[in-house]
């Protein structure tokens, strides 16, 4: 295990890199490859190997081509080796990474609010170089720090946040970190940033929920109407909070008539919602789903359409859970579920802070390895009680045999 300065760098680095985007990321996790001490991945080939069987079984009955399979599995099989291989030789404490990650998410949040407060001033971007490394950013009037778009920083910075809440006293230890990661989150006007939080809040603070419910009726019935009833006919507005409330309600309102053709005079979130979730619906295999990969390919053939945006979302499905859905069936979604719940661990608020960026994926983000997902996995897996136990079982033996 390697020690000090090093160790410093290069997890500021690492996390740099995963802000970047994926190809950055890629690229700082291969030449790390050279600096490991290698320690063996058993586990990691087993679970591989799963995934090429069952790609190979559904294969067999949808005849789909092997390429997005062959894309999206070396990708993987890189990533999670990696990143087994960098919590091995270079986290040897998750706080201090953690806290590492909190102070690189108050940075993007300042950087954010320059880039924000410049571009309605002048309209300039200050995150342009970020169209050399990945496809042009979203232009609009929300916080996306130096992110593709909003959506993807909301999603980055919702962990932190929800630490911020979690760890008992964090907030009136370090009050101006939050003030500025619930801001930047706010600003981003992201439905997956104010949903979560929304939930998150309740669950926080059920108890004087429970308490005070009575008086809390009928805002929340209110609301629930506002969002149910709102007018799908404001296409034009120029708020964000507005779009924000009419996105959501095109989408609920958009499930009693479950067709494409309804879904393409949506706005386009609800439109990219509502296609992959219908395609995944109607894709072959859905108890186990077409493999690793096939959404795309199941997009393709399950709707056509002239519509301008066709196509918008095909290649990650929009959402996690869409795509599990569509790549893995029934099976895989109860199967996602029963690990997260499996692997939680509510005594440790980095654990749950992490599974509720997960739960966020399950609605918007369907890519399996963009702005540290597989990061983000193996902070959940190495901060559960499962994980915590066989640690410190094995510590003991090593003690004991020393």
């Amino acid at each position: 295990m390697v020690f000090g300065k090093k160790i410093d760098c290069i997890q500021w680095l690492l996390l740099v890199a995963i802000s970047l985007g994926r190809y950055v990321e890629i690229t700082f996790l291969f030449l790390l490859l050279f600096s490991y001490k290698w320690y063996q991945f058993r586990k990691i080939v087993i679970f591989f190997c799963v995934l090429l069987i069952h790609f190979c079984i559904t294969n067999y009955f949808t005849g789909y081509t092997a390429g997005k399979f062959i894309q999206q599995f070396v990708i993987l099989l890189f990533l999670s080796v990696s990143y087994y291989q960098f919590f091995r030789n270079y986290v040897p404490d998750l706080d201090k990474l953690w806290d590492k990650y909190i102070r690189f998410c108050v940075f993007l949040s300042y950087f954010g609010f320059i880039q924000f407060l410049i571009y309605i001033l002048t309209n300039v971007d200050l995150a342009f170089f970020i169209s050399l490394i990945d496809y042009a950013p979203q232009q609009s009037y929300r916080l996306r720090s130096y992110f593709l778009e909003p959506g993807y920083f909301a999603t980055f910075i919702i962990p932190a946040v929800s630490y911020c809440f979690l760890q008992k006293n964090y907030w009136k230890q370090h009050k101006r970190r939050v003030i500025i990661l619930v801001t930047a989150l706010l600003l981003t006007f992201a439905t997956i940033g104010y949903f979560v939080m929304f939930f998150f809040l309740i669950y926080q603070y059920r108890k004087i929920i429970l308490k005070y419910c009575y008086v809390l009726i009928v805002p929340i019935i209110i609301f629930v109407l506002f969002i149910l009833n709102y007018s799908t006919e404001s296409q034009g507005m120029d708020s964000s909070w507005k779009a924000m409330v009419a996105k959501t309600s095109e989408s609920i309102n958009a499930f009693s008539d479950f067709e494409p053709e309804y879904f393409e005079v949506l706005n386009l979130s609800s439109y990219a919602l509502l296609t992959n979730l219908w395609v995944a619906n109607e894709a072959p295999c859905r108890l186990t789903g077409t493999g690793l990969g096939t959404h795309e390919i199941n997009y393709e053939m399950e709707y056509q359409s002239n519509f301008f945006q066709y196509g918008l979302n095909q290649t990650d499905a929009y959402s996690l859970f869409t795509r599990l859905y569509s790549e893995f069936g029934v099976i895989g979604i109860f199967l996602v579920i029963y690990l997260l719940f499996k692997y939680r661990n509510t005594n440790n608020p980095i654990n749950i802070a992490i599974l509720i960026v997960f739960i966020s994926y399950f609605i918007r983000g369907g890519h399996y390895f963009i702005y540290g997902v597989v990061f983000y996995a193996y902070l959940f897996y190495y901060t559960s009680s499962i994980t915590i136990n066989r640690m410190e079982v094995y510590n003991k033996k090593r003690i004991n045999y020393l």
